[in-house]
């Protein structure tokens, strides 16, 4: 297995492990996951409706969550940092 791509699954499983603390750690981004994860199928069907509602979703959230919760938001932009660097390398 290359190098770079086993940084990346490295990497990646990394960023869904910090995800998935979130999840379990905050019941807004629990709520929020719950309701992007229990979309129907018509929604699927209309990529762009849904890409636009997800993107919608997320900054309001992020935005929520951040004025709540300024240390954990704070770790999830350096671990995304990080990531993105050591893809770089």
């Amino acid at each position: 297995m290359p190098r770079k791509f086993r940084d990346a699954v490295l990497s990646t499983a990394g960023l869904l492990v910090l995800f998935g603390t979130l999840v379990a750690v905050s019941p807004l981004v629990r709520e929020r996951f719950t309701q992007f994860a229990g979309g129907t199928n018509e929604q699927w069907a209309a990529p762009g409706r849904t890409a636009s509602s997800l993107m919608a979703s997320a900054g309001v959230t992020a935005t929520s969550y951040a004025s709540d919760n300024s240390y954990q938001v704070f770790f999830l932009i350096v671990a995304a940092v990080l990531f993105f660097m050591m893809l770089r390398m």
